[in-house]
């Protein structure tokens, strides 16, 4: 059974976005353990194994649609910082979806000019305004939002350079993560 609660990722407003999700897919996104905007390896990671598990039972009390399934694979195993697993998930992937997780990727390893030629790849998706919304309302990210849309490309550019500061950096690449799971799993 599927059980509803609340996005702990993000704030109310945000959370109108979100589908319900159950409490597997929660427990693999840990908001208390987000990743770095680095490679990693951090402490608290879960294995592949652990992950792949928590995805089967997911999966199988979910109504997530199969097609979408290998890049909510992937963008699991990058939050748990096995970027290899992830990569050979989204390098061969067709759509906006695969290509935007490819250059997320690249973006932690760090590969600043490949990610930023993934995010070319991409154009507009759904799950862009969403995430201006949310950010608009963090300081020191302006730039990101310009135009009412997310900046991918731009937010390369601020974790290259650390500005605003590590700590809004994460918080704007965990609700990153969130609004692409959600995108996803809806």
């Amino acid at each position: 059974m599927v059980r509803a609660r609340r996005n702990p990722f993000l704030t109310d407003a945000l959370h109108l976005y979100a589908p319900l999700v159950d409490d597997v897919f929660i427990e693999l996104f840990d908001p208390e353990n987000p990743p770095d905007l680095g490679p990693g390896p951090r402490k608290g990671r879960l294995s592949v194994a652990r992950v792949d598990a928590g995805l089967a039972r997911a999966f199988g009390e979910s109504s997530t649609r199969p097609e979408t399934r290998p890049m909510i694979r992937a963008l699991a195993l990058l939050w748990h910082d096995h970027h290899a697993a992830a990569h050979a998930l989204v390098q061969d992937a067709s759509g906006g979806e695969g290509a935007y997780i490819h250059g997320m990727l690249h973006r932690r390893e760090p590969d600043f000019w490949n990610a930023k030629y993934w995010f070319r790849r991409v154009g507009p998706l759904p799950f862009f305004k969403p995430l201006a919304e949310h950010l608009q309302r963090m300081e020191g990210v302006d730039a990101l939002v310009a135009g009412g849309a997310f900046d991918a490309a731009r937010f390369v550019d601020m974790v290259e350079t650390g500005s605003p500061d590590e700590v809004t950096l994460k918080r704007v690449q965990s609700a990153e993560f969130r609004v692409v799971f959600d995108h996803l799993a809806r």
